[in-house]
């Protein structure tokens, strides 16, 4: 069988043998995903640095000219307001970018293992035709501890608790709150949410909040958790 260009497994005198996806296949699978995310993030955040630029800029006149008419300083006003929400919009935007790589993230690695773990189901002699439909059945819904485990019987040195942690990101910022996966990921994360207090009342929300290092973190650990060797 051949998918995306590699051997997935072969039919010899032994057998049929499942093969693993070799590393540089792998690579070249994620790095257009990697590559999206930059791009994506390049113009919103050239947005928000000219806009800042031209903001302090703005503050430095006064301080180093000293005074202003009425009317210089409503037009400064007007365009530091209109600098502030260029800035605004900008981070807003890449808040979307970064919750919705989180999301793409997490499914290109579900959908890479969940594909190793089928078909290495399939090469699997010993079972029969219905056992087989069984057990991917099962694989298609994808579980942690299962897969840490098919992945270390292969060889691999997965990263469970960042690959955990990703997982998880990615289903708040799918679903929000529920199931107990804020719950969870707030105990493993604290530093993704951030504190919104209410004007009425003693009640406080944490809204989860994605930031660069974050991203990187998660593809170094998908990319660590893959295969190592062609």
């Amino acid at each position: 069988m051949v998918v995306n260009g590699h051997a997935l497994c072969e039919t010899g005198p032994m057998g049929t043998v499942y093969h693993m996806t070799p590393a540089d296949t792998f690579r070249r699978l994620l790095a257009p995903l990697r590559q999206a995310f930059d791009d994506a993030c390049a113009r919103p955040r050239e947005r928000w640095t000219t806009a800042n630029a031209e903001h302090a800029r703005l503050g430095a006149d006064i301080e180093n000219f000293g005074g202003e008419t009425n009317e210089d300083r409503r037009a400064r006003d007007d365009r530091e307001y209109d600098l502030e929400r260029d800035m605004d919009a900008a981070e807003s935007t890449l808040g979307l970018i970064r919750h919705a790589f989180t999301i793409s993230l997490f499914h290109f690695w579900e959908r890479w293992v969940v594909n190793e773990m089928g078909v290495a189901t399939v090469s699997d002699e010993a079972l029969s035709d219905a056992q087989r439909r069984a057990r991917i059945e099962k694989i298609l819904d994808y579980r942690h501890d299962p897969v840490v485990g098919f992945l270390r019987r292969h060889g691999l040195a997965p990263d469970p608790r960042r690959l955990r942690i990703l997982q998880l990101a990615a289903n708040v910022a799918k679903h929000a709150s529920g199931k107990g996966n804020d719950v969870e990921l707030f105990g493993l994360r604290p530093d993704l949410f951030e504190a919104r207090y209410w004007k009425y009342g003693d009640y406080t929300t944490y809204q989860l909040r994605i930031h660069d290092a974050f991203l990187d973190e998660m593809f170094e650990a998908v990319m660590a958790s893959g295969p190592q060797q062609d």
